[in-house]
């Protein structure tokens, strides 16, 4: 078979498919999980829901027809599945009978639901929904005539106005919900000029838990979130959490007496000072207790990739049925695993490890047991059942069909000196490479800066290689997963240290003799857009360069992100307080010594680097008569290379190599 596989290519990437979200059946027996899928010919993405026996079997599908179907939850006797639908033109929960019969709609069209969850009894869901305003109804029915005859302006009040991936930030807030499982009728249980988030039912179904950030100003504590409590009847609102900082994933214990959440303490803008970790607070509220106080890691899952789609947090904590235990995630050099810890605290056991990652996680009711969706280089990720003293029994193979008929590269791992240390990374090498011949080779720098390259299926690696480039990604300081002092190795001097693992990664590599010396490229997005700005304004290594979704220009960048005025911490003050600081760490600066052809790839809507960075870089070097070009992707924001519209997406894989090979390479 493996003489038969064939190099994978960017059509590849469409065929593949992803699970997004999993619940299981209160008794224990089925799991049902959202499949996401690529329809090429609309240039849009669906997903359907879909069941499986939870001792392995044949998979059913649920539900048909080119929606956004996710979410799925079983209503607490098993006989009916709940789920979110984009279908009818809103994002409502739909009710699907079991054993037979169409879904319908349960919340009515004019409210946004983001989040929802069955009461214990089944009477009931709690939900997170945001009101339609009048003109997003408007929009919705597409009257038209109406839109053209009012104005079209906004009135900017909030510091933090725009959302990247969203645009401008909604008009309404989400708040939390009671709704009637048998008509659909809404009761609004909070209200306020905050967003109230992912609702929890307490396990009597008392009382609804959820996250909400209130404290006086919010935009300037952005990275804060508490968990608040509130009576089904919209009375008793209870703050939980009694320490600043973030609090996200709750969950309660079975006697409903201790709420488990994954968090830490810091102050406004201190958020990347310490790691998350799982976290014990009263559901009466009072002072928090640290679970994981000696583990230098995050409890979160902060790999990244470009098929699935379940990053940057990853699963709340679970709870055991007997309440003893808590399940959580934790990222180290590349791999997330599943660990648990006594609710009571104690020593840490790891239940899943090697070499993966840990996307979603959670309990089988009555089987003693575990379900987990799994990852790792070469599968974007699969459904799993754990057992105690057991291997993992694989349910799934989604994308063994397309995956069969592909020759995959096995990334290997390699650890290069630099002073003092060492630098992490794995290289992906072309399959069949002749002995003695010279190749090419491309430096992949991830974005973040605090995040991590792991054991994670990405395409855009895979293709290099299959394209001949031997391919290099690291995890310079900087990064998560190797320790907070690691990560915060680049705090307030971006373009130092991590230029130096970089550069150590890079001649660690051409000590192997198998890279063509001349024919060295760089790419990144982000933060990695950013150092390849860096690089090729500080080094003249490098054959060709692809920057993207890139910073070039930190004091324009702090007024122009979504983000920008929360990275006061991470540069030190803002741009007037510390305008040496931005102009000396800024590419734009240094982009006068840029000698190396470079490629700009950016979004026009994107809000988190936004796409007057590259205009600034772009426009300086064409002054200074440097090679360069602009790639603009009209209406996809800065998460283009994951979820962008796949015409675009292909077309991005395209010009990267096409620069490439115009320079020298494949």
């Amino acid at each position: 078979m493996a003489g038969r596989r064939r190099p994978i290519t960017i059509e590849d990437l469409f065929r593949l498919r992803n699970i997004t979200s999993v619940d299981v059946s209160p008794d224990g027996e089925w799991i049902a999980f959202a499949l996401m899928r690529v329809n090429l010919k609309k240039n849009r993405n669906f997903s359907s829901i879909y069941l499986i026996p939870s001792s392995g079997g044949r998979l059913r599908r649920l539900t048909r027809g080119d929606h956004q179907d996710g979410e799925p939850r079983f209503a607490p006797d098993g006989e009916t599945l709940a789920f979110l639908s984009d279908r009818d033109k809103g994002r409502s929960i739909w009710l699907l009978p079991l054993r037979g019969g169409e879904a319908k709609r349960l919340t009515d069209r004019d409210a946004v639901v983001l989040q929802y969850e069955w009461s214990p009894d089944g009477k009931y869901l709690a939900a997170a929904a945001r009101e339609l305003t009048t003109r997003e109804k408007l929009r919705r029915d597409e009257k038209k005539d109406i839109l053209a005859r009012q104005a079209d302006c906004r009135r900017i009040t909030r510091l933090h106005y725009k959302i990247d991936g969203v645009g401008f930030r909604p008009e309404t807030n989400a708040h939390i919900h009671l709704v009637r499982a048998t008509t659909g009728k809404r009761i609004a249980l909070t209200r306020g000029n905050q967003d109230d988030l992912s609702p929890r039912f307490s396990p009597d179904g008392a009382r609804v838990a959820f996250q909400s950030n209130r404290v006086p100003d919010p935009d300037r504590f952005v990275e804060n979130m508490d968990i608040y409590t509130v009576k089904t009847d919209g009375k008793g609102l209870r703050k939980v959490t009694r320490e600043s900082g973030p609090a996200f994933g709750h969950s309660y214990t079975p006697d409903g007496r201790t709420i488990l959440y994954v968090g830490h303490l810091c102050g406004p803008g201190e958020s990347n000072r310490e790691n998350v970790h799982v976290r014990r607070v009263p559901a009466g509220g009072g002072a928090s207790v640290d679970l994981t106080p000696g583990l230098d890691f995050q409890t979160a899952n902060v790999t990244i990739g470009d098929v699935n789609p379940a990053e940057f947090g990853g699963p709340a904590p679970v709870v055991s049925a007997d309440g003893d235990r808590v399940y959580f995630a934790v990222t180290r050099e590349g791999a997330c695993h599943l660990a648990s810890v006594p609710v009571a605290g104690g020593e840490i056991s790891v239940n899943l490890s090697g070499d993966l990652t840990t996307y979603g996680f959670g309990l089988l009711p009555g089987q003693d047991g575990l379900w987990a969706v799994v990852g790792d280089f070469t599968n974007p990720g699969d459904l799993y059942r754990l057992a105690p003293r057991a291997a993992p029994k694989q349910l799934t193979r989604i994308n063994k069909p397309v995956l069969d008929g592909i020759r995959l590269v096995e990334p290997e791992e390699v650890r290069y000196p630099r002073d003092g240390g060492h630098v992490h990374g794995w290289v992906l090498r072309p399959p069949n490479i002749r002995e003695g011949r010279k190749v090419p080779a491309v430096l992949e720098i991830h974005g973040g800066p605090h995040v991590a390259y792991g054991h994670v299926f990405f395409h855009e690696m895979q293709l290099l290689a299959a394209q001949g480039y031997i391919v290099l990604m690291t995890n310079p300081r900087g990064s998560a997963g190797y320790g907070k002092a690691h990560r915060n190795a680049i705090h307030r001097d971006w373009g130092t240290v991590d230029m130096v693992d970089l550069m150590a990664a890079v001649d660690g590599l051409l000590r192997e003799g198998d890279v063509d010396r001349e024919r060295v490229f760089v790419t990144g997005g982000s933060y990695g857009g950013y150092m390849t700005n860096w690089l090729i304004a500080h080094s003249t290594r490098f054959k060709a360069a692809v920057t993207q979704r890139s910073v070039t220009n930190l004091a324009s960048f702090f007024g122009t992100s979504d983000m920008g005025s929360f990275f006061q911490w991470e540069f030190g003050g803002s741009p007037w307080e510390a305008e040496q600081r931005y102009r000396r760490m800024s590419p734009l600066t240094h982009a006068g010594e840029i000698e190396t052809p470079l490629l700009i790839i950016h979004s026009e809507e994107d809000h988190r680097c936004p796409i007057s960075q590259a205009e600034e870089l772009f426009v300086r070097m064409k002054m200074d008569n440097k090679e360069v070009e602009l790639l603009r992707f009209a209406g996809e924001s800065h998460g283009l290379s994951r979820g962008g519209r796949p015409r675009n997406r292909a077309e991005r894989l395209r010009a990267i190599l096409d620069w490439f090979k115009r320079h020298g390479g494949r």
